[in-house]
């Protein structure tokens, strides 16, 4: 009379975490990939490194923000989704895990795309204006 079904393993949270931390991770990376597909450079600063018309690079920033801003907030879920009440030490170790991993893919995919661009003598002038 006091069972009150199957028990749960507690396996579905955490491996919801690991699966959202995944999702998030390639948001990240797709965020970095439309930067780089906006033609955004680093040169001492983020700057346009190659001309695009101004609103196909306006979308390209505007995705890759929702797409910045997605791979936060996955995170974010993915690290209260892995954190039990009180924490277990496992799930501390699989938090950082997935902290790591997915900020480590995400800066190794801006070493990737986004181009380093040297640092100009001279500013060049705004079109029409040489």
């Amino acid at each position: 009379m006091g069972d009150s079904g199957p028990t749960r393993t507690g396996l579905g949270l955490p491996l919801l975490g690991l699966v959202l931390g995944a999702v998030a991770t390639a948001l990240g990376v797709g965020a970095v990939f439309w930067l780089a597909l906006a033609g955004v450079a680093w040169s001492d600063g983020l700057t346009r490194g190659y001309s695009w018309e101004d609103r196909e690079s306006e979308l390209g920033i505007g995705i890759a923000v929702v797409f910045g801003l997605g791979w936060l907030i996955l995170l974010g879920v993915a690290v209260v989704a892995l954190i039990k009440r009180p924490p277990a030490t496992g799930a501390l170790v699989a938090v950082l895990v997935v902290i790591a991993a997915s900020v480590a893919v995400v800066a190794a995919a801006w070493f990737l795309f986004i181009p380093t661009l040297p640092p100009s003598e001279f500013p060049t002038p705004p079109w029409n204006r040489a």
